[in-house]
């Protein structure tokens, strides 16, 4: 059973988008039925490829290919910027909740 033809060009969109609060920008490109690619500019500012397949994220390296089952896993492993932002909105979010009652 195959995928419908934008499956993982809208799947890596929707993650990407998901998670825009740690990245500066991004490009989806070569999608097709079996894996999409993105170009992610981190916010360090340095590029990463993005691919998404059946397997799972990975960002494709001359030194090794690490398979992520996340986006999220992806991004943390790759910016500590991303991190650091993550955690910051975290704690914003709990102190909300904190301040609230809850």
């Amino acid at each position: 059973m195959s995928s419908p033809p934008n499956f993982y060009a809208e799947e890596l969109d929707h993650a990407l988008r998901e998670h825009s609060f740690g990245l500066h920008d991004y490009t989806i490109h070569d999608a097709t039925v079996l894996q999409c690619l993105a170009t992610v500019t981190l916010l360090e500012g340095r590029k990463i490829q993005i691919t998404l397949r059946n397997m799972g994220y990975s960002v494709e390296s001359a030194h090794q290919q690490t398979i992520y089952e996340t986006i999220e896993e992806l991004l943390t492993s790759a910016s500590p910027l991303f991190k650091q932002k993550r955690q910051e909105l975290l704690i914003k979010a709990l102190e909300k909740l904190e301040n609230m009652g809850m």
